[in-house]
């Protein structure tokens, strides 16, 4: 470009202000080249594309440069990385970590449900060998003594010896420990309006089951100064009544038909044999008064049961034995509740007379009764 100058020969304005405008134009190309993005759409003109174009190519391979430039450079380890990664590090440790902490709770959860299902297994056999041992030892005291009868039985063990004398009979008689095997005689239940509420164990008669087991009372008899007491050795859950200290009265004294009674009362308590709510509920009556006497005869000789084997420390009683539970009816005879909600029962149980009576007689004779 020529320059213009003055009449002085200096350069005119119009010169500097070209030489201004290619100093700005390229000032702001190489901004451009710097900051790609900053760069203005492409221009639509043949001269604008062949700019761009330029501009572009440039652009690229400066670009193409650093990448080669920065793939060459070696890969540094973990543990060498910059402050700028120590976050991600630090997410990835915490992963790991936990990662870790799930694998351990997984192991360790199997390993409790293990131990829970071998002390499920182990409770599960505790109860059944309870059960079955519990079952075992109710069914040695529950009517059965080692001579395989039935019946008001007490532990023998626990039984005090008695001397006997040549014949077998103890020295002190009637002092000693015995047993005495009876059967059900006969029951009567006209006390009450539902003959069901009356029950009396084993509740089969001897003629309706003449092979049934018998009922068996374990007594204690002891010397008490001039007289004697009956006792019934031992709490045993399964007696039909507590015989605590009850004294002997001697009748006939010297007679063939001598014998030594005594009376008590109790609270009788029964499960009718049939549903007397109407509801199919189980229910339970109460004989409250029940009177208990009792015979021991000491010179006729009884015949039931046939065997005469003695019952481990309990002599078998060789006598005659009578036992009888008796009750008149009367207000409240029974009184009877639903064990679902113990509300009493009076349908169907109006009272009685006083000269009716209820009754369960067990013997150890099958002849006619002497009485």
């Amino acid at each position: 470009m020529a320059r213009s100058r003055t009449p002085e020969g200096r350069p005119s304005p119009s010169y500097f202000a070209s030489m201004d405008f290619f100093t700005n134009r390229s000032k702001e190309l190489q901004a451009s080249m710097a900051n790609p993005e900053s760069l203005p759409k492409r221009i639509t003109t043949p001269a604008g594309q062949r700019l761009s174009v330029i501009v572009e190519d440039k652009h690229m391979s400066t670009h193409s440069r650093w990448t080669k430039s920065t793939a060459a450079l070696p890969r540094q380890p973990m543990d060498s990385v910059s402050e700028g990664d120590s976050v991600g590090d630090e997410k990835l440790n915490q992963l790991r970590a936990l990662r870790e902490k799930k694998q351990i709770a997984k192991r360790g959860g199997w390993k409790r449900l293990a131990l829970v299902i071998v002390l499920f297994i182990c409770v599960i056999v505790a109860v059944v060998v309870g059960i079955v041992f519990g079952l075992r030892e109710r069914n040695k005291n529950n009517h059965h003594d080692s001579s395989g009868n039935t019946g008001n039985t007490s532990p023998t063990s626990s039984a005090p010896p008695t001397a006997t004398d040549a014949s077998g009979r103890p020295v002190d008689f009637p002092a000693g420990s015995y047993s005495m095997s009876t059967y059900l005689d006969t029951v009567q239940a006209n006390c009450t309006e539902n003959a069901a509420t009356w029950t009396c164990p084993p509740y089969q008669t001897y003629n309706e089951n003449p092979g049934q087991q018998p009922t068996t009372f374990n007594w204690v008899i002891t010397k008490d100064g001039d007289s004697y007491k009956i006792s019934q050795n031992g709490n045993n859950p399964f007696a039909l009544f507590d015989l605590d200290g009850q004294t002997l009265t001697l009748v006939d004294e010297g007679q063939d038909s001598e014998r030594y009674t005594f009376r008590m009362t109790m609270n009788k308590s029964n499960m009718p044999s049939a549903d007397i709510t109407g509801q199919n509920i189980a229910s339970t009556c109460y004989f409250n008064g029940t009177t208990v006497t009792g015979t021991l005869y000491t010179k006729m000789e009884r015949d039931y049961p046939s065997s005469n084997a003695q019952a481990s420390a309990y002599l078998p009683w060789p006598y005659k034995v009578r036992v009888e539970q008796t009750i008149a009816g009367g207000d409240n005879v029974p009184a009877c509740y639903r064990n679902d909600n113990q509300q009493q029962i009076t349908d169907g149980l109006s009272a009685q007379g006083a000269s009716t009576m209820c009754s369960c007689l067990y013997r150890n004779w099958l002849t006619p009764d002497p009485n």
